[in-house]
């Protein structure tokens, strides 16, 4: 091996090296700090520190939603409507919008995870008439049927027709079935308690979490997911 290379090789090791440790220690161990939230005894939200510009609220898609204030969810309705997964496992709760690109990420991390986790899905409908409709069929399929909606991966951007067709294939209805139900009263119910969910916690935009009475706004990285995962006293009460 000739000099020059043998120096290369040891350069590029030495850089494989230096950005493993940077990796490692500048960002899994993240500074992790919590504020109360107001009027909620017990809840607080997290920061991320130093790199809460790649996991805070610069990751989520906000919309003002002064208009459609909502009244907030008393204490034990919101832990009962965040935590409605009968699933052993850290509880999650993760509002999210079928057109939020940094909601697949964060749902994407979090499916990795599953199996020791138990999600819930809370549709908070931000960008649009389109995610609106979204939300109602997500909602309308898990009304009908008794199934958890959870996101339609692979099928966001494809258009109502076949996100319908997911929907009903998944919890055995047919689609002139969860077509019908759209606008019924108890989807019209169940879209409100998330958007008053929403309001009690004090969350505009997606994608938000909640670990237990901790609130994470936007998504964040793998290695702060997993900090946070074992810090987190998951007790909602």
């Amino acid at each position: 091996m000739t000099t020059s290379r043998r120096g290369l090789l040891i350069g590029v090791a030495g850089l494989a090296a230096i950005a493993w440790s940077w990796q490692r220690f500048g960002v899994e161990k993240v500074n992790l700090t919590f504020e109360p939230i107001p009027g909620l005894d017990g809840w607080r939200r997290a920061s991320t520190g130093a790199i809460s510009g790649s996991g805070s609220a610069t990751n989520a898609v906000f919309l003002g939603l002064e208009e459609n204030t909502v009244e907030p969810l008393a204490r034990a309705q919101l832990c009962e409507t965040l935590y409605a997964s009968a699933e052993s496992g850290v509880p999650i709760a993760v509002f999210t919008d079928i057109n939020c690109p940094n909601c697949r990420s964060l749902e994407a991390k979090l499916e990795v995870r599953r199996s020791g986790l138990s999600l819930t899905y809370l549709q908070l409908p931000v960008l649009g008439e389109g995610s609106e409709v979204a939300a109602r069929v997500a909602i309308a399929a898990e009304v009908l049927s008794g199934v958890p909606a959870e996101p339609p991966r692979g099928l966001r951007g494809t258009g109502l027709s076949a996100l319908v067709r997911h929907h009903a294939e998944r919890s055995g209805l047919t689609v002139e079935t969860l077509n019908n139900a759209l606008t019924s009263p108890k989807v019209e119910a169940r879209l409100k308690t998330h958007r008053r969910a929403a309001e009690t916690l004090g969350v505009f935009g997606t994608p938000s979490m909640t670990i237990g009475q901790t609130l994470v706004i936007g998504d964040i990285p793998a290695a702060v997911l997993d900090q946070l995962l074992t810090t987190i006293e998951p007790v909602c009460s």
